[in-house]
């Protein structure tokens, strides 16, 4: 989540060296999450998928302004509700 909260932080910045050079750091991350989803008891909505397409698409986007601003584009609102949602579910167990 630190590595999302960074790339997430890099994009809202409008800095494309930033947020090219977080997605750079973030893609190990990235490819090892996608391979360990959340379990569907934490994640209900299915934000974690959706987040893991975003990233995925922007960590493979290079240095494409473009494709990877695209990519990113939703990126701190399905983060801010896969908070929301991860915190309601750990006040509950």
């Amino acid at each position: 989540m630190a590595a999302l909260s960074a790339v997430s932080g890099a994009s809202t910045s409008g800095n494309s060296r930033t947020l090219n050079a977080e997605l750079q750091k973030a893609k190990p991350t990235v490819a090892k999450a996608t391979r360990y989803p959340l379990p569907g008891c934490a994640d209900p909505r299915s934000y974690w998928p959706v987040l893991m397409m975003h990233m995925t698409a922007a960590v493979s986007g290079g240095s494409t302004t473009a494709s990877t601003r695209a990519a990113m584009k939703g990126v701190p609102a399905i983060e801010r509700e896969l908070v929301t949602e991860l915190n309601a579910f750990v006040g509950t167990t």
